[in-house]
């Protein structure tokens, strides 16, 4: 379906009304195939289906994973350490999980800046962005 692998979706629906009572293994199973709720039942029509339908803000999620992941690579190529603060600037704007993206990554700021000079180039839902961390 051309999904990425870091975009959360929305449901995944299982033909088997016993794992309904799983809740360990059913916390597992979102975990992994990236999913926020799964349904169990006898009715449900084929073993497995997938909700492929993405709202946005599961997009706006999405997103920021991407971001995260992009922040962690420049991290590693410019020497820096997991445990470095950093300040990111960027021209994408962070909608609604600013802080969760800081605590994630060890930011002591994000600035949104409308041009970026020596900034990394990354790709995010397509669109072209500029990402300079620096160690705060």
């Amino acid at each position: 379906k051309g999904v990425k692998v870091r975009q959360p979706l929305r449901e995944l629906r299982i033909r088997d009304k016993e794992l309904g009572n799983e809740k360990k293994l059913l916390e597992l199973i979102k975990d992994e195939v990236n999913v926020k709720n799964i349904v169990c039942g006898a009715k449900i029509e084929k073993e497995v289906e997938l909700d492929f339908e993405i709202s946005e803000e599961l997009k706006r999620e999405g997103d920021r994973r991407e971001l995260v992941r992009n922040i962690n690579k420049i991290r590693k190529e410019t020497g820096l350490t997991p445990i470095d603060l950093i300040i990111i600037e960027s021209d994408f704007e962070v909608i609604g999980a600013k802080e969760n993206l800081m605590k994630e990554v060890k930011a002591k700021d994000y600035i949104v800046k409308s041009e970026i000079k020596n900034g990394t180039e990354v790709t995010i839902s397509g669109k072209k962005y500029f990402v300079k961390i620096t160690k705060s």
